[in-house]
C-alpha cells in the first residue's frame, strides 16, 4: 500500500506565501491581458482608419 506523505511537511511560511502568490497570479494575468488587448486595439485605430481611406479611394 502507498504510505501518504506527511502533510506538516509541506506547511511551512514559504509553501503558504508561494501558494498564495500562485492563486492570486491568475486575475493578474488575466487583467494584463486584457489591458495589453485593449491597448493594442486603441493603438490599431489609426492603421484602420487609414486602410478604411484607402480603400474608399481606391474603390
Amino acid at each position: 500500500m502507498i504510505k501518504r506523505p506527511e502533510r506538516s511537511k509541506y506547511v511551512t511560511p514559504g509553501a503558504i506565501v508561494f501558494n498564495i502568490i500562485f492563486i492570486l497570479a491568475y486575475p493578474i494575468i488575466a487583467a494584463f491581458y486584457l489591458v495589453f488587448n485593449i491597448l493594442v486595439w486603441v493603438l490599431s485605430i489609426p492603421s484602420r482608419m487609414w486602410a478604411y481611406v484607402a480603400k474608399r479611394i481606391r474603390s
